[in-house]
């Protein structure tokens, strides 16, 4: 985290009296997904920079979370702040943080790793700082993190979902009770179904289509899918 503070004295009759005001400027950070055109972090401020992004991502490597990103063109650009969350973007906190080039027409390569990613859904977010402490969050990119990362240990079909139901088959040493979470492509959980066999039938019909990430809990495994409803 980057604090700046700034400080104020001031004097009194007969005497030194210093006057302490202390400002925190907090700062953050975000992610943008890739493409094929650039990703200006402040197009929608009223003093724009031409700080542009053209493509940002967080991939799984291993254990380990890779972080990268480009950007086109930078003007007074102080750095990055990288942020992360664990709960669906609830709260963020600040895992590092990437020096700017100031101002530069070239493009620049960023490279950040996560070494502690927790498991499940880890949600990344760059905060772009500029010199005169200004700042714009990027959007947000997700990275499924889970104990057990080989999803042909669990069969879920049909996948991609078109009836509103979806099957889900447990490993078949797997006797213990359980429940699935579902998260959206942003990290929010949006529902919990319990399982309670080896097979089993779920009623998804009021979800929206669109791309998920599920994790399967039994009380001595976890297990993560990716999945989509049309």
């Amino acid at each position: 985290m980057i604090k700046e503070v700034l400080q104020f004295h001031g004097l009194k009759n007969k005497g030194l009296l210093i006057l302490g005001f202390l400002c925190l400027l907090t700062i953050s950070s975000t992610n943008a997904t890739p493409s094929n055109t650039s990703i200006n972090l402040y197009e929608n401020r009223s003093n724009p920079t031409s700080t542009s992004l053209s493509y940002f991502n967080a991939t799984r490597n291993k254990n380990h979370v890779r972080l990268h990103w480009e950007t086109i063109v930078e003007q007074n650009n102080y750095g990055f702040i990288i942020e992360k969350s664990v709960n669906g973007g609830a709260t963020w906190f600040t895992i590092g943080f990437m020096e700017g080039h100031a101002s530069t027409s070239t493009p620049k390569d960023y490279h950040f790793t996560d070494l502690k990613p927790s498991l499940g859904v880890n949600s990344y977010r760059l905060k772009q700082i500029n010199q005169d402490q200004s700042f714009e969050y990027s959007t947000i990119e997700t990275v499924l993190m889970s104990a057990v990362f080989t999803p042909s240990i669990i069969k879920v079909f049909p996948n991609p979902i078109t009836g509103g139901q979806v099957q889900i088959e447990l490993p078949e040493q797997t006797n213990d009770a359980g429940f699935v979470e579902w998260y959206d492509v942003s990290g929010r959980l949006i529902k919990v179904i319990e399982v309670d066999s080896f097979e089993n039938k779920l009623d998804v019909s009021t979800l929206p289509k669109g791309n998920y990430f599920i994790k399967v809990h039994t009380h001595k495994n976890m297990w993560g899918h990716r999945i989509s409803i049309e």
